[in-house]
């Protein structure tokens, strides 16, 4: 091999070692997502707009989804304040708002999830602890005769209140929403549960069926039309 050879040789060498590193000067990022420069291990430049952006060769870049996220997780069954157990299917919205924060705290997507799960659960957990199961509960507006029917919106709504405060200050995400999806019982309650429906269903007909009875003894048109309606409500249960 002659000189000539060899200096051919090393000089495309030396030419594909630059493109190389001219290539990794370079990176691209897409509209739905945040860019985190790192540098020898430690976040220094945050890149949220879309296009070709620059770089030190020896530079990492991480990317994160802008986009807003539902953790979606299976059922979980919680206690409540009467000691009952309820299951409950519920998801939460949320996106990333600060990429360093995030990186430095929940490092991916996957840790975000684990770290969503933990704080909101346990602050359901803990709402539903303030809550008895014999309490009505409504998920729309309306209130009982007792004026004392609770939302599942004012359940939702503190533990929204709660982590927003949590996931924005330590991990840098805005908790946007969680929703319930189903409130039920665990197979193993259904039957006691149901059973004391029927029987509070069974004692309310009871009651119209004897008021029925005794208004209808009564002569007046007034007292016989009540009389007629409570026998129909009594049917109805």
């Amino acid at each position: 091999m002659t000189v000539a050879t060899k200096q051919r040789i090393a000089q495309i060498g030396l030419a594909i070692v630059a493109v190389l590193l001219v290539w990794r000067c370079f990176f691209t990022v897409d509209e739905t997502e945040w860019a985190v420069v790192v540098r020898f291990g430690k976040p220094v430049r945050v890149i949220g707009e879309a296009g070709l952006h620059l770089r030190l060769p020896t530079d990492g870049v991480r990317k994160f989804d802008k986009r807003l996220q539902v953790y979606n997780p299976p059922p979980s069954e919680f206690l409540t304040g009467d000691k009952k157990n309820l299951v409950l299917d519920a998801y939460v919205a949320w996106r990333i708002t600060d990429p360093i924060k995030f990186l430095q705290s929940v490092g991916d997507m996957a840790g975000a999830e684990l770290r969503l799960h933990d704080l909101a659960w346990s602050e359901l957990a803990a709402a539903l602890g303030n809550y008895e199961l014999s309490h009505p509960v409504a998920v729309r507006n309306g209130q009982n005769d007792d004026g004392e029917q609770t939302k599942i919106s004012e359940l939702t709504d503190a533990v929204r209140e709660r982590c927003r405060w949590m996931e924005a200050n330590l991990y840098g995400i805005d908790f946007v929403d969680i929703r319930l999806k189903r409130l039920n019982f665990p197979e193993q309650n259904k039957e006691a549960v149901f059973a004391r429906m029927r029987a509070e269903r069974e004692r309310m007909a009871k009651r119209y069926l004897a008021e029925g009875e005794e208004i209808a003894t009564c002569s007046s048109p007034h007292g016989i039309k009540r009389g007629g309606k409570l026998f129909g409500l009594a049917l109805r249960g």
